[in-house]
């Protein structure tokens, strides 16, 4: 017999909602450094060229391909610190009152693009050079599914009860 917790997202604490809420909030201030780094990196520009030279180097810029332990440093950071951020925002989000498979999709969504943050410095790097075009559709996804799944999880927080 399979058991569900029955856990409504309004019906919590206030001190994990706060909690949350605080947890969401740096989060978003991580994606909006993790931008600002970039645009400097990039001298302000994120056009596939310029996101390539970054990533295989370009010796009219004296710019140089990234080292395996470069890329092993960033990617070690994310591989941590990324799948912890989909774990939460995906556990609150789980029991929130949409459709069952909007909820898998988009849960399922955020793991695919962590994997794939993970993976893009190393593909942009020793890859062929139209995959910069799955950068663009990573972050876009990933962006979008924290996004969704954070802002639905608050809302349902204070949304009232509807029987």
């Amino acid at each position: 017999m399979r058991t569900m917790l029955k856990i409504k997202l309004n019906e919590l604490p206030i001190p994990i909602k706060i909690a949350f809420i605080c947890f969401y909030i740096f989060v978003i201030l991580g994606f909006v450094f993790a931008h600002l780094i970039l645009h400097f990196k990039l001298n302000g520009s994120f056009s596939p060229i310029d996101i390539i030279s970054y990533y295989k180097g370009n010796e009219e810029m004296l710019k140089f391909q990234k080292t395996p332990l470069e890329l092993s440093e960033t990617s070690h950071f994310h591989a941590f610190i990324s799948p912890l951020i989909a774990l939460i925002l995906s556990v609150f989000f789980s029991f929130s009152q949409i459709n069952e498979f909007l909820k898998n999709f988009i849960i399922v969504l955020s793991f695919i693009s962590v994997l794939m943050l993970i993976l893009n410095p190393w593909l942009l790097t020793f890859g062929p050079k139209f995959l910069v075009y799955l950068k663009y559709i990573s972050s876009f996804t990933l962006i979008f599914s924290f996004l969704f799944m954070g802002l639905i999880t608050i809302y349902e927080f204070f949304k009232s009860n509807e029987k």
